[in-house]
């Protein structure tokens, strides 16, 4: 099976716990895959002329929201469940999702979802395997990848699997949500220059209430770790507040997300999910422009009338509330 995620040690409670005897199988089919030759030099330079947009942004700040507007309201190819178990050969997940589920499957996506997984086969996945695979988060401290660790990536296979398995196969744009990637908006932009960064931000406040929830129901406490890890982290005291540690997480991985998006070279938009909300139509709008400007024409889809409200994150206790409001107070 996969190797655990030494980025999520804590053991999962029993309705977020992975099936053993599943991962099993799928990793066996993948490393057979992989021994398979299934595209060529003429599908990567296909897929070399498409760009991709990489959503990203701090955990629960709307993330998944927005990959599944922009899936149903742009035609553009993105990692749905299934295409998701194929991480050493995408390009079978794509054609067999497009086999068995159709080609129109985007437009039924439930604008719902469990901690950045939706609730149905044809919604967008996180495709975190394939980002562990290429990228050697798994040996590295956090997320925030130096230059050493990035000088180690297989940059041609890659550009490969990007190109002839993801781009080339599905035919138009990519979509992916992964947050870590907005840490590596210079290095990706190198390995495939048609990559357009979307940052999505949320309060501060409100992302960290569901980070702490986030950690309760995954984990069963408060004081474990989930999800992305900033350059800072680990953390002087990490583990003695994790009001502390979360907020840490917030505030730190938005601003290096920010200095990462401004490098030279790196095109980015930021969107504030506050916005999204209120008007979905818009975001989809500024993002299918920003894909355009890579000379790409991509039509768009009525997304009809969206009942969409801005949520402040679940409400915690009040000792909690507490914590986090003096904690936040201290934070730019």
């Amino acid at each position: 099976m996969p190797p655990p995620d030494p980025h999520e040690p804590e053991e999962r409670t029993r309705r977020y716990a992975k099936d053993p005897g599943e991962e099993a199988f799928l990793a066996r089919l993948n490393a057979h895959l992989a021994t398979v030759q299934w595209a060529d030099s003429e599908a990567e330079a296909t897929g070399a002329e498409l760009p991709i947009v990489y959503i990203v942004g701090v955990p629960r700040s709307g993330t998944t929201l927005l990959s599944q507007l922009v899936a149903r309201g742009l035609a553009v190819g993105y990692v749905d469940q299934m295409v998701a178990r194929f991480w050493l050969r995408p390009v079978v997940g794509v054609r067999l999702s497009r086999a068995i589920m159709g080609s129109q499957v985007a437009s039924f996506i439930r604008l719902e979802s469990e901690y950045g997984r939706g609730l149905e086969p044809s919604g967008p996945h996180e495709f975190g395997y394939f980002w562990r695979h290429w990228l050697p988060y798994d040996s590295a401290p956090n997320h925030h990848l130096d230059e050493h660790a990035l000088a180690r990536v297989d940059r041609v296979g890659l550009r490969r699997a990007l190109r002839a398995e993801l781009l080339a196969a599905f035919g138009k744009p990519v979509v992916f949500k992964n947050v870590a990637c907005g840490f590596h908006g210079r290095f990706l932009t190198e390995v495939h220059p048609q990559s357009l960064f979307v940052h999505l931000t949320r309060s501060a406040e409100a992302t960290a209430r569901s980070i702490l929830k986030a950690r309760l129901d995954r984990h069963g406490r408060l004081e474990a770790w989930w999800s992305l890890k900033p350059s800072s982290y680990p953390f002087p005291d990490l583990g003695l507040d994790p009001v502390r540690d979360v907020v840490r997480q917030v505030v730190d991985s938005r601003q290096e997300f920010r200095a990462e998006l401004a490098q030279p070279g790196v095109r980015s938009l930021e969107l504030a999910y506050e916005d999204v909300c209120a008007n979905p139509a818009v975001a989809v709008e500024r993002i299918r422009a920003g894909i355009e400007g890579f000379g790409c024409v991509v039509a768009s889809r009525a997304l009809g009338p969206l009942p969409l409200r801005a949520s402040e994150g679940p409400r915690l206790s009040a000792e909690l509330e507490t914590r986090l409001g003096a904690e936040l107070a201290d934070r730019p």
